[in-house]
């Protein structure tokens, strides 16, 4: 994305000076977008099933069930669709030169992708708290595991 992309100079300055590496560079965007979304549900998703497969309690893995419908449902449907109708006609995202191409607001659509990415990111971290509490080990055992999963969160 440096080289042929225009990365690291703001978007005026290409605008001004060569607008077809500003196209390049909206065009890897893009693309990228897709590679955001696969980078952030799939590790996700593993975390859910290892969940799964760990714990035995019926209200935790309903709860398990429901944040991956969550997270698959955002990300894969909602995140996937959103990011081929933002823009009317699709290349009207990188080529603002398309009569009639209309986006709708980027700004407030990234903060709403956030959102949800952010309560998923809480419901993993806080799904295991109830099934650890309750295990018969000690207190500095349970500490230590819960650590463990906590490590997941880096």
């Amino acid at each position: 994305m440096v080289r042929i992309g225009g990365l690291g100079r703001h978007m005026a300055y290409w605008y001004k000076h060569d607008p077809a590496t500003l196209t390049t560079y909206l065009k890897i965007q893009t693309a990228c977008e897709f590679v955001y979304m696969v980078g952030i549900t799939f590790p996700k998703i593993s975390i859910l099933l290892l969940y799964l497969s760990i714990f035995v309690s019926r209200p935790t893995r309903i709860v398990t069930w429901i944040v991956l419908g969550i997270v698959v449902n955002h990300w894969i449907v909602t995140g996937v669709i959103a990011t081929f109708t933002i823009c009317q006609p699709f290349a009207y995202k990188w080529d603002k030169t398309i009569p009639g191409g209309r986006c709708t607001n980027l700004m407030a659509a990234y903060k709403y992708v956030s959102i949800p990415n952010i309560a998923t990111d809480l419901a993993i971290l806080v799904l295991p708290a109830s099934s650890l509490l309750k295990l018969q080990t000690s207190k500095a055992r349970k500490v230590g595991i819960f650590i463990t999963f906590l490590t997941g969160s880096l």
